[in-house]
């Protein structure tokens, strides 16, 4: 795992509520939260990306997972997943102006 996701106490694995590979490798912290490291194909559909964000965000919270933004030393943005203390090397921040407004998703 990388630093773009940090996984606290959880009582549920997150990835159960992932839809999808893309999914689970945000929850892993393999793909960046902002979108950034798409490239070709996908990156034309960079907005259907970021709802699959949001939503993924707004189903782990409405099953009890607390998620929130932090900010590193090093200028990134992660995101942190579940109860507890923050690592020592981050600080508690507002969401970044690209994050996902959560719930960002309409009842279907």
């Amino acid at each position: 795992m990388n630093d773009n996701t940090i996984l606290l106490d959880t009582p549920i694995d997150p990835t159960t509520y992932a839809r999808g590979c893309y999914q689970r490798e945000l929850i892993r912290g393999r793909r960046r939260w902002s979108g950034a490291d798409l490239a070709g194909a996908a990156r034309s559909y960079a907005g259907r990306y970021a709802r699959s964000r949001a939503g993924l965000v707004a189903r782990l919270q409405s099953h009890g997972i607390t998620c929130r933004w932090a900010h590193t030393a090093h200028d990134r943005f992660v995101l942190v997943m579940g109860d507890g203390d923050l690592p020592t090397d981050l600080a508690a921040c507002d969401a970044p102006r690209w994050a996902p407004v959560w719930p960002a998703i309409r009842a279907r």
